[in-house]
């Protein structure tokens, strides 16, 4: 009997094995609906999931976007793709062998995997000069010293050869309407030329002294990305510098600009700046209240006494994300999830799920039930903060993907990527 018990085992461990070698095949060929499906049944056939195998149909998902050709989903597979790290490193090496712009970005993901050491691709260099947006921003990784230096500086005034190209054409196009040319022209600029801006914005924190003029300019950018992003990047690259250049900007009229400021010198502990967040989460006006409490997750815990009446606050996006800084303190923990709970039961899901993740990020179990039934929501919004929150309520050394298995095929792009992206990290544990 125990012979014929050991033959069965074996048969079956051998039936687990090709089917997950399907499941395999599948995935590399980029066929997602015939890897799920063989995996569905490998599942049945072993009794439980397997977060490895798994793992590799999501990273399978994240390359095909990555290699897309539409220019919004290859964007969310590369920065997918980047949020994995270590993980992705197989796939990026596959991609880069391509000669086009998903070549240059898988390179440019792999030079700054490794830190940006050693000697700077050619490639990325010849990028970091094409006409091609998406490639220029992509080669600049590769600009180093003085004369990457003074490149990036002129990009964040970048006038666009492909914007003037694209502009010239359509303007002959429309000769009779200078009024639609003349919006075409603005539109044609802030689309292209505020994301080049931005990306050299952000490169020039890591240059210091020799960045902060351009940066203080860039302050006053047209673009409020480029303003945003430009204040960070100052902190980054000369905080002495940035505290005089910013300190200035937290105007009695407060506004979406002065609040990022005050965040950003919030985060080297300057007082008047944390003052001013707190002074903006109760008084300023009730559309600028949010972003004030994004703010206060940069406040010291001197304030939190500052907080807690912002618990129950009527506008639930102040009482979550306050909620969920407060949830942080060991002091104000179990009230602060007090508070959360009727708000994950409220009948709107975009804030229920909210709270739930704030729930599951603090290790209370509660929150997981609630979560697997909001993957089923017909709000993408909802699902996809189900899937960020999901890690968590399974707690740390939890490996139960299969809720996430019907996601990777969502009808939403950024959800299904998402769910891919947690795939693949809960099966790195």
């Amino acid at each position: 009997m125990k012979r014929w018990i050991l033959v069965l085992a074996l048969l079956g461990a051998g039936a687990c094995s090709g089917m997950a070698a399907e499941v395999r095949r599948a995935a590399s060929q980029g066929d997602l609906p015939t890897a799920m499906r063989r995996y569905a049944e490998y599942v049945d056939e072993r009794g439980e999931g397997d977060p490895d195998l798994l793992a590799e149909v999501a990273l399978s998902v994240l390359r095909d976007a990555a290699a897309s050709a539409d220019v919004r989903e290859r964007s969310a597979g590369f920065s997918a793709l980047r949020g994995l790290g270590v993980h992705a490193r197989d796939v990026l090496e596959d991609l880069a062998r391509r000669p086009d712009v998903v070549g240059d970005r898988a390179l440019a993901a792999l030079f700054e995997l490794d830190g940006r050491n050693g000697d700077v691709p050619a490639r990325l260099r010849a990028a970091s000069r094409s006409d091609d947006p998406e490639r220029r921003i992509a080669g600049m990784v590769a600009l180093r010293g003085p004369a990457g230096l003074r490149r990036l500086i002129r990009c964040t005034r970048d006038p666009e050869a492909a914007v003037r190209a694209a502009a010239t054409r359509e303007l002959a196009r429309r000769r009779g309407d200078a009024d639609a040319a003349a919006a075409l022209v603005e539109r044609l600029r802030d689309d292209v030329d505020a994301a080049v801006r931005t990306a050299a914005v952000q490169a020039l924190g890591a240059h210091g002294d020799a960045g902060v003029e351009a940066l203080r300019a860039a302050l006053d950018d047209r673009d409020p990305i480029v303003r945003m992003s430009a204040a960070s990047a100052l902190m980054a690259a000369a905080p002495e510098a940035a505290v005089e250049a910013l300190a200035s900007r937290l105007t009695p009229d407060v506004t979406n600009a002065s609040i990022e400021v005050a965040r950003v010198l919030a985060t080297r502990h300057h007082a008047p700046a944390e003052a001013y967040i707190v002074e903006a989460l109760h008084h300023a006006r009730a559309a600028l209240r949010p972003q004030a409490a994004v703010a206060a997750q940069a406040l010291s815990e001197a304030h939190d006494d500052d907080l807690r009446p912002l618990l129950h606050d009527a506008d639930p996006e102040v009482a979550l994300r306050i909620a969920s800084l407060l949830s942080r303190r060991a002091r104000l923990r179990d009230e602060a999830l007090a508070a959360l709970r009727p708000l994950a039961m409220s009948p709107d899901g975009f804030v229920a799920v909210r709270a739930l993740g704030v729930i599951a990020n603090a290790g209370d179990p509660w929150a997981r039930d609630p979560l697997r039934t909001a993957f089923q929501s017909s709000d993408a919004n909802v699902r996809r903060l189900a899937v960020i929150a999901w890690p968590q309520a399974i707690g740390p050394r939890g490996g139960d993907v299969d809720p996430l298995v019907p996601l990777l095929r969502d009808a939403d792009r950024s959800v299904a990527l998402l769910a891919a992206v947690e795939v693949v990290l809960i099966a790195a544990r």
